[in-house]
């Protein structure tokens, strides 16, 4: 008898790590268009009324040292995965960040008053290039003469003067334009601006780690430019940032933070 027992107990000691590990796995069935609903048995959406899918975790993350966004935590995502719904990523540096104003214009004798509102103002200088384009889609060069002083208090703006290079047919009195003048804002760390998500109380991007991890960082942004925006804090220089597939991205981590 004492025998058997001790067999037996060594037969529950070999298997118990096995045991273990099949305990410590994780099921959880979730929505597929609506992560935050998550359930422990199968069932269906009480949203949109679709079935549940069976989703098995991963092993919880190692702490780190990156801070984490409320509602959104790290997650791996095989290479087979990222292919299927079109992960891309860029890579986050610092370039020359331009701006191209759009400025509406009218047409005054030989010349146009374009109308600068106060926040451009600052970027306009006389001397600068830019772009006229007239009712009929045709275009001229013209340089900026001259940014009067005076605020308009009603429309908060100030008005321009540009010098059409060469005289299109549409340049007639009182005739509307689209002036464009594209200006540099200096070399500054940028993203493109698809990698940023903007829920509404902060700026997320989710930076790849390695091969298949990504981690949510929150931003803190500066100057918004043609395709890209101003970084600084939240991601550093080198680091690559997803800017296709975001929402899809973001999806999986909103789960993985309901589920921890």
């Amino acid at each position: 008898m004492a025998t058997i027992k001790i067999l037996t107990a060594l037969f529950f000691l070999s298997v118990a790590p096995v045991f273990a590990s099949q305990a410590s796995s994780v099921v959880k069935y979730q929505c597929p268009m609506h992560p935050q609903i998550v359930r422990e048995e199968p069932g269906t959406c009480p949203i949109c009324h679709m079935t549940l899918e069976k989703v098995e975790l991963e092993p919880a993350e190692p702490a780190g040292s990156v801070p984490k966004v409320e509602g959104k935590a790290a997650f791996n995502l095989s290479a087979e995965r990222q292919q299927a719904i079109g992960v891309k990523t860029a890579v986050a540096g610092t370039q020359t960040l331009t701006r191209t104003l759009r400025l509406p214009g009218r047409v005054n004798g030989g010349g146009v008053l374009a109308q600068v509102m106060e926040l451009d103002a600052g970027w306009l200088r006389p001397g600068q290039k830019a772009r006229l384009i007239g009712p009929d889609f045709s275009e001229t060069e013209a340089v900026v003469r001259e940014v009067d002083n005076n605020l308009d208090s009603l429309t908060r703006s100030f008005g321009a003067s540009l010098v059409p290079k060469s005289r299109m047919a549409w340049m007639k009195q009182g005739v509307f334009c689209e002036v464009r003048v594209r200006v540099e804002l200096g070399k500054r760390l940028v993203l493109p601006t698809e990698a940023v998500l903007d829920t509404g109380k902060r700026q997320v991007a989710f930076v790849a780690v390695g091969s298949s991890h990504f981690e949510p960082r929150q931003l803190r942004t500066g100057l918004a430019g043609d395709g890209f925006v101003e970084v600084l804090d939240g991601v550093k220089a080198g680091e690559r940032v997803v800017v296709s597939a975001n929402f899809l991205i973001d999806s999986e981590s909103q789960f993985k933070a309901a589920i921890r």
